[in-house]
């Protein structure tokens, strides 16, 4: 019988204490990488532009398939390359993206498509080349 109140008693105890949730769980992630021309040597101001996608899809075509009003590009953050082309972009919501490199002095862009970002974690993109003109 002693027991049995000792084990209602401390059950008792640890449910109405109960253990507290982690509410200072991270909920975003962060990318770096480089954007280089080739045969260059400054690779500073370089655009970045972070697009959040379902894999090649961007989230703004998705909303418009589903029949939801027609969306303007999904941009979820941008920032330019340092002289040495490195960028780095924090605080991005854990899901799927595609990274755009862009310049005025380039004809063309480099994209890097499903980089994916976990909640609490750094990723290195791949590089992204563009041919100076």
């Amino acid at each position: 019988m002693k027991k049995t109140i000792l084990w209602i008693l401390i059950t008792l105890v640890l449910t109405l204490t109960g253990c507290p949730q982690p509410t200072n769980l991270p909920t975003t992630g962060a990318i770096n990488g480089k954007a280089l021309y080739q045969n260059g040597t400054s690779h500073a101001g370089i655009t970045i532009i972070l697009e959040q996608t379902d894999g090649l899809r961007s989230v703004a075509v998705l909303s418009a398939a589903r029949g939801a009003a027609p969306a303007s590009r999904s941009v979820a953050a941008a920032t330019i390359t340092k002289d040495d082309g490195s960028y780095e972009i924090s605080a991005v919501a854990a899901g799927t993206y595609t990274i755009y490199a862009s310049s005025k002095d380039s004809t063309e862009k480099a994209v890097a498509t499903n980089v994916t970002v976990a909640a609490g974690r750094s990723i290195t993109a791949a590089d992204l080349n563009l041919t100076a003109t």
